[in-house]
């Protein structure tokens, strides 16, 4: 019992808070509505035999584009949300 505090007094309990950049939430946006569009405009009509048209090809993109960057976006409030609550539960404990 007397090591014990001597292992973790080196311990480093500082929540280290990583920024949400632009970036990051586009970047994961505009791939989670590429999926998207790939999966329901062009592999749903090839399990279901159906025919994939220009029309559809044409009206998907902006449909997942604009999609994908709400996702993003609400990803990136959601999460900045979970992280305060997190650092403040954090400082709290401290």
């Amino acid at each position: 019992m007397n090591k014990q505090p001597e292992r973790y007094k080196n311990l480093n309990l500082d929540f280290r808070e990583e920024k949400n950049t632009t970036k990051n939430w586009l970047k994961f946006g505009l791939s989670w509505g590429l999926l998207m569009y790939i999966i329901t405009i062009l592999i749903m009509p090839l399990i279901n035999q159906a025919e994939i048209t220009q029309r559809s090809l044409l009206t998907g993109i902006p449909l997942w584009l604009i999609g994908g960057l709400a996702w993003g976006y609400t990803m990136k409030i959601w999460m900045n949300k979970k992280g305060k609550a997190n650092k403040k539960l954090t400082s709290t404990i401290n």
